[in-house]
Formats: C-alpha cells, structure tokens, sequence
C-alpha cells in the first residue's frame, strides 16, 4: 500500500513537473519571435536540467555543475544577444532559483 502511495506521489510531482514544463515552453514560444528558436532551444534545455536536478537527483556536485553552466550560459546569452531583455531577465531569474535552490537543499 505505501509503494502505491509513493508511486502516485512521484505520478503527481512528474505532472506538476511537466505541466510546468509546457508552461515555460509556451511563454518562451509566445514571447520570443521564431527568429530566436535557437535562443529558446537553449533555454528550454537548461530550465528543464535545473527542473531534474532540482527535484529528481538532488546531487550536490551535479547541481554545482550546472550551476556554473548557468553561469556560463548566462554571460554567453548577454554577449551575443545583447538585444534581448527577455534572455537576460530570464537567464537571471534562472540562476537566482537555482542557487537559491541548492542553498535549501543542502
């Protein structure tokens, strides 16, 4: 009976997880002009490897790394595509959780 439980438990977060998946997905799609594909390919990658991270793996040296790589998204993002606030906000608001994040799970 406990191992039905915490089956429907993780069905649960998996639907909370994707639903908020295809959120994010359909705002950046809606935002962003098609032009940038490229752009929300790359941020639909790293939001959904903090989201597994975050709440599947929960492996402090894992989430270190792709917190760096956050970092280093970022500052790329800002370089090519000074133009876009929307990347920039987003990148940062990005960054903010995740480390947040971590600082809670430790």
């Amino acid at each position: 009976m406990n191992r039905q439980n915490s089956s429907n438990n993780k069905d649960d977060s998996s639907n909370k997880i994707a639903a908020f998946i295809a959120t994010l997905g359909a705002l950046l799609v809606s935002v962003e002009v098609l032009s940038n594909f490229f752009i929300i390919f790359w941020l639909m990658i790293i939001a959904v490897t903090n989201l597994i991270v975050i709440f599947y793996l929960q492996i402090s040296v894992f989430s270190l790394v792709t917190t760096i790589l956050f970092v280093i998204f970022y500052f790329i993002y800002k370089k090519l595509f000074a133009h876009s606030k929307f990347v920039e906000t987003f990148s940062k608001y990005n960054m903010i959780i995740t480390i947040v994040s971590l600082l809670i799970l430790k």
